[in-house]
């Protein structure tokens, strides 16, 4: 009896485990995923009402195991939209830092600039 408590134990952990694992891989994944991420943003700024007026990769960058891609962002919608938007965006399972974030009034709206950082594990290969 005391083997299988054991047993059904050591499986619910393992399981808790691997769904942190999916996590993880999910918020921090083995490659940039470049175009995903940009077609993800496209679709979120449409489902918000929002205009993008600039969405622009920089140079992939690496530092101590990631990869860091810089993307520009510029759009152009109401308030709440803006509002909604970047909400959203901090609750995306992907890992991504926000910098130089400017939100102008411009023609009865805002419009938001600021550049998203997203990362990947780099995998150095050889040895």
């Amino acid at each position: 009896m005391q083997k299988s408590n054991s047993l059904i134990f050591i499986l619910k952990t393992y399981k808790q485990l691997l769904q942190r694992q999916q996590q993880a891989d999910k918020a921090l994944p083995d490659n940039l995923e470049q175009g995903e991420f940009i077609a993800r943003l496209q679709h979120m700024a449409l489902a918000h009402k929002l205009t993008l007026k600039k969405l622009l990769p920089g140079e992939v960058q690496s530092e101590t195991g990631l990869l860091m891609l810089p993307v520009q962002v510029e759009m152009q919608g109401d308030y709440f939209a803006m509002l909604s938007f970047l909400r959203a965006l901090q609750h995306e399972e992907r890992f991504m830092q926000f910098k130089q974030l400017a939100l102008n009034t411009q023609e009865g709206g805002l419009v938001g600039k600021f550049t998203l950082v997203i990362f990947a594990k780099h995998i150095a290969f050889g040895g």
